[in-house]
C-alpha cells in the first residue's frame, strides 16, 4: 500500500521549478491550463503569472512536509512566548527578553523578525 500523497494550496509566488501541480489549473470552467501532474518550470511559473493565477495546488515532498510541520512548531512556540510576556511588556527588561527568546525561536528562519 502506498502513502497518501501530500497536497498544499500556495499562493503561486510560492510556488518554485520542479513542484508537481496536484490539481489542473483552469482558465474557465473545461478548459485546461496545465494538467494535475505537470511538473513546473519556470516558463511554465511565468505562463500562469501572466494569465492571472494567484493560487496552486502542489504535491508536497516530504522535505516540504517536515519544512512545514518545523514552521508550524515554530509558530505555536512563539504564540507562547507571547502569551507568556503579554502582561509585562510595559516593562523594558522583559521586552528585551521578550525579543531575545523570539529570535532564539527564529533563528534560521528567513522571516524572522529582527
Amino acid at each position: 500500500m502506498s502513502a497518501a500523497k501530500l497536497v498544499k494550496e500556495i499562493p503561486l509566488d510560492e510556488a518554485v521549478s520542479g513542484m508537481v501541480l496536484a490539481q489542473p489549473i483552469e482558465e474557465k470552467p473545461g478548459t485546461y491550463l496545465m494538467p494535475a501532474g505537470t511538473k513546473l518550470s519556470e516558463k511554465s511559473l511565468h505562463t500562469l503569472k501572466n494569465r492571472g493565477v494567484l493560487h496552486v495546488t502542489v504535491v508536497l515532498s516530504p522535505a516540504d512536509d517536515m519544512r512545514g510541520q518545523a514552521e508550524m512548531q515554530v509558530d505555536e512556540q512563539l504564540k507562547r512566548v507571547d502569551v507568556l510576556f503579554r502582561n509585562s511588556r510595559h516593562s523594558d527588561a522583559n521586552r528585551v527578553l521578550m525579543n531575545c527568546l523570539r529570535r532564539y525561536r527564529t533563528k534560521g528562519r528567513h522571516d524572522s523578525p529582527d
